[in-house]
């Protein structure tokens, strides 16, 4: 599995980093009307399996909730911060399975660096996104990565990203 996130993270960095520095001078947002709100993991999944990548939607943003899995911050800089978020979601299938839908989404810039830590927090800390915090993504599915076993997962450029409480 860790050859595979160094595989992502150096496909993304080629990816992204040549626009890091407009996108960090330029602020993001996307308009109501090119946003899917039907989407959810498991819906990308099974269009995954489906009609594989070409099924998935990339003239509009996705809005995804799930489970930080895992942090992995490619660049600490505050004014280059870019990490890597393992965001997970799962159902039960009958008593004794249960499948789990998974997306890589990457930040980037200032405005992530305060909010986001690979740390673990005090129970008591607020806003800050860290291990097993159950967060909402904005963004765009840029790609799809395919693991060793075959198992395919979206790579989403997050555009913004918030903590449910």
């Amino acid at each position: 599995m860790r050859t595979a996130r160094v595989a992502i993270t150096l496909g993304l960095l080629l990816v992204l980093m040549p626009g890091a520095a407009v996108l960090g001078a330029l602020e993001r947002s996307v308009p109501a009307n090119v946003v899917d709100f039907s989407l959810t993991l498991e819906e990308i999944h099974r269009i995954l399996e489906e009609h594989g990548a070409a099924g998935l939607p990339t003239d509009r943003a996705v809005l995804l909730d799930g489970v930080v899995a895992e942090i992995t911050v490619i660049d600490p800089d505050p004014e280059s911060y870019l990490a890597q978020i393992d965001l997970v979601s799962g159902r039960w299938i009958g008593l004794q399975e249960v499948r789990l839908y998974r997306a890589y989404v990457f930040v980037q810039g200032s405005a992530f660096a305060e909010r986001i830590s690979a740390r673990p927090l005090p129970e008591d800390a607020t806003g800050v996104i860290a291990l097993n915090s159950r967060v909402i993504v904005l963004g765009s599915i840029i790609d799809v990565f395919v693991d060793e076993d075959g198992t395919r997962a979206p790579i989403i450029d997050g555009f913004d990203l918030r903590p449910i409480n």
